[in-house]
């Protein structure tokens, strides 16, 4: 069997980089014979030198399966992949397109001719990123979602009887929360809902910290901070008062803000929002991660996340950090929050609230979390088991 991997991670998005590794270790861990294992993105890149995996390219992946007659594996490894457009997903890759994305107008005549999803479909197989359904396969060919996210999947399945039938006949389809779940029932398409694969990082990244982490980084491991994130179109409309509060608290608790990216990406830029917040927060440290294990050791290490990351969030659950995320302009982050959180009114906040970081940071029972996260690890690890038996 030949094992393709295809997920985002040809951008440097904390997350996205996650997945590719998340399968390489449960593979190795668990012994799965293969004859090759390949790992793709929608381009070819190489980000080793953050801790990633080299990707392939998609068209790569296409031409590939078609030229081998024998037993192909493609799972889509995790990730908001489901629901956004070909413009959506290169707009993280490539200025002009994300210069293209951010024009109203450019956006909405390229829609209405429908031309992007025409060439893509023509030239790559597939009228959407991360859905194979143009290409024409053998038998031999088994595709299989991996806990993925597609809340706007509903709109598309809605307007395609072809997209429908193509996640019918899919070897196997697990997703991340309920609103994608939602979508699929209603359209009686086999799913599974499992919490987000890299929940399990705190199992199997064990040499990674220890060997792949920037002296700066080692160096926080014994201080009390908070690890705080912000988008920078997500954040505070009124940054100033946030600062202030955070500020407050952090002195109130007798904790260093230490202010990391997550989001390295082209249209993400955590950094500038973040050197504001320094400027407004004396006495914070800004550390800019070098690896992607900067960034899980910082969060494994903090006595709290506040942010506006999903894999901020993740990552705390794993090492069962308390958190708070700001979630008021991240749907696809609230929405997971209140599909696997019992308390999700509770860490999952408007800017506002900011006064009930407090009651979440003094009430964090970690016994409680513990036996949550054991429970949902385990769905993780059924849910990739089964992926493989059914190959």
């Amino acid at each position: 069997m030949n094992i393709h991997i295809l997920a985002a991670s040809d951008r440097n998005n904390y997350g996205d980089l996650l997945f590719p590794l998340v399968i390489l270790k449960f593979i190795e861990n668990e012994g799965i014979g293969s004859n090759s294992i390949e790992n793709y993105g929608i381009i070819e890149s190489d980000l080793s030198d953050v801790g990633a995996l080299p990707t392939r390219s998609f068209n790569d992946l296409i031409s590939n399966i078609k030229s081998d007659s024998g037993k192909n594996l493609i799972i889509i490894a995790g990730g908001e992949v489901l629901g956004s457009d070909w413009l959506n997903i290169y707009r993280f890759l490539s200025p002009q397109a994300s210069r293209i994305h951010k024009s109203l107008f450019l956006r909405r005549v390229l829609n209405r001719i429908d031309l992007i999803s025409y060439y893509f479909s023509i030239f790559k197989g597939s009228s959407f990123p991360f859905i194979l359904d143009k290409s024409p396969f053998n038998n031999n060919v088994r595709i299989v979602y991996n806990s993925i996210g597609g809340s706007n999947i509903e709109k598309y399945l809605s307007k395609s009887k072809a997209l429908v039938a193509y996640f019918r006949n899919l070897t196997w389809l697990s997703v991340r929360d309920t609103k994608t779940k939602g979508a699929f029932d209603r359209f009686n398409i086999p799913n599974a809902l499992v919490p987000d694969s890299a929940l399990i990082m705190s199992d199997i990244f064990n040499t990674e910290l220890q060997n792949d982490v920037s002296e700066n980084v080692r160096n926080l491991q014994n201080e009390n901070y908070l690890f705080v994130q912000l988008g920078n179109t997500k954040g505070p409309d009124d940054i100033q008062c946030f600062a202030k509060q955070l500020n407050d608290f952090a002195k109130s608790k007798d904790l260093k803000i230490v202010l990391s990216p997550i989001g390295l990406a082209l249209d993400h830029d955590d950094e500038i929002i973040l050197r504001r917040l320094q400027d407004l927060s004396p006495g914070s440290i800004y550390v800019h991660p070098s690896t992607i294990f900067d960034t899980m050791a910082l969060l494994r290490n903090a006595r709290m996340y506040i942010g506006t990351s999903l894999h901020g969030v993740v990552t705390s659950q794993s090492f069962n950090v308390p958190f708070v995320a700001f979630t008021e302009k991240i749907k696809k982050l609230d929405l997971y929050i209140k599909t696997w959180f019992e308390n999700s009114s509770s860490v999952s906040l408007d800017y506002k609230d900011f006064h009930e970081v407090e009651k979440v940071y003094d009430n964090f029972d970690r016994d409680r979390a513990d036996i949550v996260l054991k429970e949902q690890k385990e769905s993780i690890y059924s849910n990739l088991r089964k992926i493989f038996s059914n190959a």
